[in-house]
């Protein structure tokens, strides 16, 4: 808990500074001249390989918006149900099974990390938790380093409305939200601290899933 305060004040301070922009169109072209690349980083960070570097990660997960398998959009009420019914090791080898398809998922990532963390406790299944854990912070420091998130200039760069609510639910700690809007193309969200009536906004920019919407693919 503290650790995510942490994060939300230094969010907020604008502590974390904007890094290059996401160019989709040089990394389709990189994916495609170099496809065995992404492959390679692709297996580091499935192995939760926490020397990828910023832009590394970065062409990971922004990458896979370009790849067939992406799908935005996608509902796992399969394995929310199971975590709800408390049958922790089926949500978590329906999640396994559903990141082999879209690793970079933050959703899926967490979904996969809270089915293991309250799983069988082993050697084995604490090693599974810490792989997820790492993976969960690698692609939540690519969202937060996309942009300062504090201005509509600079916001954090998401593929996935799921994935904007997790880094305000689970890396920031907002549990409610006072109101959303839109300027432009760009999502603003309204939270208030705890113990503090100011409002705050942050911005993420969703655009991918609007455009993959809007083809209707």
């Amino acid at each position: 808990m503290k650790k995510i305060a942490l994060i939300l004040i230094a969010v907020i301070g604008g502590f974390f500074g904007a890094q290059a922009k996401v160019d989709y169109n040089a990394m389709e072209v990189e994916m495609r001249m170099n496809p065995d690349r992404y492959r390679q980083l692709m297996e580091r960070f499935e192995n939760a390989d926490t020397t990828l570097t910023n832009d590394e990660l970065s062409f990971l997960y922004y990458g896979a918006a370009l790849t067939p398998a992406y799908a935005p959009d996608a509902k796992y009420s399969d394995i929310t149900k199971a975590l709800e019914e408390k049958n922790y090791e089926q949500a978590y080898v329906l999640a396994d099974k559903a990141l082999q398809q879209d690793p970079m998922s933050l959703e899926l990532n967490i979904l996969a990390l809270e089915a293991s963390e309250k799983g069988a406790d082993d050697a084995a299944h604490h090693l599974r938790t810490a792989r997820l854990g790492f993976r969960c912070d690698m692609i939540a420091n690519t969202i937060l380093e996309s942009g300062r998130g504090t201005n509509v200039h600079s916001p954090f760069v998401v593929t996935s409305e799921a994935d904007m609510l997790r880094i305000m639910r689970n890396v920031l700690g907002v549990s409610h939200l006072i109101d959303r809007a839109t300027v432009g193309p760009i999502d603003a969200l309204k939270f208030n601290l705890p113990g503090n009536d100011r409002m705050h906004i942050l911005y993420f920019d969703n655009t991918r899933q609007a455009q993959f919407e809007k083809n209707g693919k």
